[in-house]
C-alpha cells in the first residue's frame, strides 16, 4: 500500500465520494465515514462531512494540541488501536503526538 506516510510525494484520494476532503487522508481514517460509522463522534481536526476543522490546526496546519489531546483520548477510549495495514510497509502514526498526523 502506497500511502502519504510511506510515500509524501504520493496524493491520497478518498474512496468516499462523500468525503469533503478527497485529498489528503488514506482510506482507514477517512473523517467523514467515521462520523457515519461512528454518530456523534468526528475525529479530531476534522468535521462531520470530511472538512478539515480549522479551529484544531496550528498555524502550520498540524493538528494543534488540544486536537491531539483529542486524539490521545480517542485512542484512549479504544479506537485506532491496532494497525490497519499490519502488513504494509508504512509505521502506524500516532496522531496523540507531535507530528504524528490525524487532522
Amino acid at each position: 500500500m502506497v500511502d502519504k506516510h510511506s510515500d509524501p510525494a504520493y496524493t491520497y484520494e478518498c474512496y468516499n465520494p462523500r468525503c469533503a476532503d478527497t485529498l489528503g487522508h488514506e482510506q482507514w481514517e477517512c473523517p467523514q465515514a467515521f462520523a457515519v460509522a461512528f454518530p456523534n463522534r468526528v475525529l479530531p481536526g476534522w468535521k462531520a462531512d470530511g472538512a478539515k476543522d480549522p479551529a484544531g490546526l496550528g498555524t502550520d496546519h498540524e493538528p494543534n494540541d488540544q486536537t491531539r489531546r483529542a486524539w490521545a483520548a480517542l485512542i484512549a477510549a479504544g479506537f485506532f488501536t491496532s494497525h490497519p495495514y499490519p502488513a504494509s510497509d508504512f509505521a502506524f502514526p500516532d496522531p496523540s503526538q507531535v507530528g504524528g498526523s490525524g487532522g
